[in-house]
């Protein structure tokens, strides 16, 4: 969309909500493993193709959710990623 210089650069909005960086599936893991942290479960939700307003203006619940599942199906592309992880 040529909003950000890359995808790991954050928003006007990421620094405002105390975000201090953006992870990739690959880097997330690599973090975790240097932790020294056994990885159980890794997963994502929520795919965005579009900004916020964009979404506020012209989805509705049915396709906010629809792109929650695909999210769930494609966590290397999710907007948000998660780890299960223990010692």
């Amino acid at each position: 969309m040529g909003l950000l210089d890359t995808e790991y650069s954050m928003s006007e909005a990421d620094i405002f909500h105390g975000h201090r960086r953006i992870y990739s599936m690959d880097s997330y893991k690599k973090d975790f493993k240097q932790a020294g942290l056994h990885i159980l479960e890794v997963g994502g939700y929520w795919l965005k193709p579009l900004s916020n307003q964009q979404i506020q203006n012209h989805w509705n619940l049915d396709i906010i959710q629809a792109f929650m599942k695909l999210g769930e199906q494609y966590p290397e592309i999710a907007a948000d990623i998660y780890i299960i992880a223990k010692p």
